[in-house]
């Protein structure tokens, strides 16, 4: 076993949910649904480390496919707070209401993470991977389908977010200070907070888009014949010893992995700059102490 995986795993989520609880009364829905889907996948990758062979194969069905999908949730969710920047920084008018939005949003952060990962079903070409040190791991038939289906949505996803990201950067060049107004008068954003966020979801999206396009040239493509002949071991699983892979493999392993721990960083450094995480700390700070103090009793007269 690898010490330092479940270790930087458990950090990450411990540190995530502090990050949450600290800012709980500022996240935007998008920026809470990455911060969500984020711990749980370093949850998972923790126990993962931890089981490794002595694996639940119900466990394994169902982590593997929330692995597998948290790039695109995170990909998804990272547009949507940068069409959130983009309209709080434009001049448009309102359509919406803010339940609408919020519905839609939901479905975005949530709905539609879950349609893609039961999408990834009809490339899977086993159950599942039990690999050295790592656990369980997602099982992908790499073919042009595979590529339609599971990379490219990610790609389109990031760079819809850099586009609308380089549109609000142009804004803040040409209008400086007077966009931070704008941006409060039409929400409860910060100026620091609002620059925060744009940086957040621009280095995020370009992480995703270099890890897809990694996984595209570390991978070597099978031609697709059928769906039933894809499917025909679809109950197999397999058992990866690291020293039975190539260094592409293993190269491409570590990448989906350390990726989640990444993006983890990203989020907590980004959110610890944030006007609002000082306040949320210092709040939290004070909820903890007034819970934890001791009672203070006055003495007896004499």
């Amino acid at each position: 076993m690898r010490p330092e995986l479940p270790v930087v795993s458990f950090v990450c989520g411990a540190a995530l949910v502090v990050a949450a609880a600290a800012q709980r009364r500022s996240l935007h829905l998008p920026s809470f649904a990455i911060l969500a889907w984020l711990l749980v996948c370093n949850l998972i990758h923790g126990v993962n480390s931890l089981v490794n062979e002595s694996y639940v194969p119900v466990w394994c069905d169902l982590v593997t496919k929330l692995e597998l999908a948290t790039p695109f949730a995170v990909a998804m969710a990272g547009l949507c707070l940068a069409h959130s920047l983009e309209s709080v920084s434009s001049e448009r008018e309102v359509l919406h209401s803010d339940g609408w939005k919020t519905r839609i949003k939901g479905f975005a952060c949530i709905g539609m993470p879950i349609i893609y990962l039961l999408l990834s079903i009809l490339v899977q070409d086993h159950r599942f991977d039990i690999v050295e040190n790592f656990g369980c791991q997602a099982s992908t038939y790499i073919s042009i389908p595979a590529v339609i289906l599971l990379w490219l949505p990610i790609l389109l996803l990031c760079l819809s977010t850099v586009i609308l990201s380089i549109i609000v950067a142009v804004r803040i060049w040409r209008q400086r200070a007077d966009i931070f107004l704008h941006v409060r008068s039409r929400s409860q954003l910060a100026g620091l907070d609002f620059q925060v966020l744009l940086c957040m979801g621009v280095v995020q999206a370009l992480l995703l888009c270099y890890i897809m396009l990694s996984n595209l040239a570390l991978s070597d493509l099978q031609p697709w014949t059928s769906l039933a002949e894809v499917h025909s071991e679809l109950s197999q699983v397999d058992y990866i010893n690291m020293n039975d892979i190539s260094l592409r493999e293993r190269v491409k392993l570590e990448l989906d992995w350390w990726i989640v721990p990444t993006l983890s960083l990203v989020s907590l450094v980004s959110l610890a700059f944030g006007a609002s995480a000082r306040i949320g700390i210092s709040s939290l700070s004070e909820q903890l102490y007034g819970h934890f103090r001791r009672p203070s009793f006055p003495l007896p007269m004499q």
